[in-house]
């Protein structure tokens, strides 16, 4: 069965999420150290611009792909021993009669200029080139042979070795000889028997890649590519995200000769395709296909359990204001929290070193880049941790492990704007895979007799609302950026977070 998965957000994470599975089932370790996944099954291509290309998914990027088949079928091993030779010429015209090299050590160079580049090729044949073309026991003569080689590397890398022990007879190494060069002899054998693509030909080895897979990555828009690869027709198209997809984009897909059956994947409850035109709008033309096929009654399958559970975090005492050039909004306050409870978690990690991503979700652009401004740079680069701050545009279509919502709003008269909206709330509330905290004020959003009254009733009913100024942490964290905000004012009054809890007040009158 082939399979092509369409997107044009969130491509790279789902070939990311896919590939991790395929590593947790079919992940091969050798006993001499080498590892490996045999994924010449999957293939992931399109710009490297465009899929924001990252390190981990780079086995099935079909660029990177075609490099490391065009090595190992190249001339690039014999331009490498050339190289080899020239270097060893020239060190060994320096040296005097007595510098000369031993026996043992010309067959410990010998064997390090030819060992690593076989290596190199052998486990680059075993993950980018599929499994079944290969044949079964091509693969394992490749394993048996990593192994052989890992235990003759072993032999003559021993150190005090002596030219004589090399010429002596024994049973284990004999028998560690013998079976990489039976190894080898069968691969050269078998290996000669494949149809393999020209090394100089990117064309042919592009169409050798795809060929041979059976799950191809890809965004709607470049999907059209296909067209042009003499293979079998696909059995399977896959549009993820096609509740964001406009009816044109989804047709580009699904234009492709020979395919059986289509799998639409979206939400026509979470935000349509970006439409600029007021023209195109009014015309429909960002409906999608999806909502079009769900209107008509086609028959629809939910996954109920996507739906995450959250808390909601009261903060009492924000101001909602405007950023410097007055077009979108922050709230500065928010803003400290977001950065406290970050620093926390930032802690906790440190002690559990369990890989964590945590995703800080705004719906407004200005408190997004106050919460960067105030994060830096502490957080970047760390293996196993990292903070991602974006606008909810910026993170329809993905998801992190913990999600820090900060709402923004807050005011006296329950005016909460555009975050009314059912559409964007349903994706903020369904980016994470396993905690997600809402920053906001209970008044106002209470107030709004918009889906955020019923939200924040809901966290209280499963108690799962709680004041921020509860915690001393984030108490200090408020008064804090109450005094650097120069806003004393919020303070001197009987509902701050500096009286809430006192046992005295101090009431002040006219």
């Amino acid at each position: 069965m082939r399979t092509t998965w369409n997107g044009e957000n969130n491509d790279v994470q789902l070939a990311s999420c896919v590939l991790s599975l395929v590593k947790e089932s079919y992940e091969t370790r050798t006993a001499s150290g080498d590892s490996f996944c045999p994924v010449g099954d999957v293939v992931l291509f399109g710009s490297m611009e465009r899929l924001k290309f990252c390190s981990d998914i780079e086995e099935i990027y079909l660029d990177h792909r075609v490099k490391r088949i065009g090595e190992c079928l190249g001339p690039v091993t014999e331009n490498e021993r050339l190289k080899e030779k020239q270097h060893r010429n020239e060190n060994e015209g320096e040296r005097t009669i007595s510098e000369l090299k031993s026996f043992v050590e010309f067959v410990q160079e010998r064997f390090s200029s030819f060992a690593p580049p076989l290596r190199r090729c052998i486990v680059t044949f075993c993950t980018h080139i599929s499994r079944s073309f290969m044949g079964e026991n091509n693969f394992r003569n490749m394993i048996s042979f990593l192994e052989s080689l890992g235990s003759l590397e072993y032999l003559l890398t021993q150190k005090n070795l002596a030219s004589e022990e090399v010429f002596k007879s024994k049973p284990l190494e004999d028998y560690f000889v013998k079976s990489c060069l039976s190894s080898l002899k069968t691969l050269q054998t078998s290996i000669e028997g494949l149809v393999l693509p020209c090394f100089s030909n990117k064309y042919a080895l592009k169409q050798f890649c795809f060929e041979r897979a059976f799950v191809i990555f890809c965004t709607t828009s470049i999907s059209y590519k296909l067209n042009a690869v003499n293979m079998e027709p696909l059995n399977i198209v896959v549009i993820d995200e096609a509740a964001q997809l406009t009816e044109a984009e989804s047709t580009i897909p699904l234009q492709l000769p020979g395919m059986k059956h289509d799998i639409l994947v979206g939400d026509e409850r979470q935000l349509p395709a970006m439409v600029n035109s007021n023209v195109c709008i009014e015309s429909g033309f960002g409906r999608s296909l999806f909502d079009r096929l769900s209107s008509l009654g086609h028959s629809k399958h939910l996954f109920r359990p996507m739906f995450r559970s959250y808390s909601f975090i009261n903060v009492v005492g924000g101001r909602e204001e405007k950023d410097d050039d007055g077009r979108s909004r922050r709230n500065m306050v928010e803003v400290a929290i977001v950065v406290k409870i970050v620093r926390k978690l930032y802690t906790s990690w440190q002690d559990s070193n369990k890989k964590t991503i945590i995703g800080v979700i705004s719906l407004y652009a200005a408190q997004v880049v106050s919460i960067q401004e105030k994060l830096g740079h502490k957080y970047e680069k760390l293996d196993g941790f990292s903070v991602k701050v974006k606008s909810i545009d910026g993170f329809q279509g993905g998801g992190e492990d913990i999600i820090i919502l900060s709402t923004v709003k807050s005011n006296s008269h329950g005016y909460v704007g555009f975050i009314s909206s059912r559409q964007r709330t349903n994706v903020s509330l369904t980016r994470a895979r396993h905690c997600l905290w809402i920053l906001g004020n209970e008044r106002t959003l209470t107030n709004s007799e918009s889906i955020w009254n019923e939200l924040v009733s809901d966290a209280r009913n499963r108690h799962c609302f709680f004041d921020a100024d509860d915690d001393k942490y984030l108490r200090m964290t408020i008064i804090e950026a109450k005094e650097e905000l120069q806003q004393p004012d919020d303070l001197v009054n009987r509902n701050s977070v500096l009286f809430k809890q006192a046992k005295w007040k101090v009431l002040f009158s006219d």
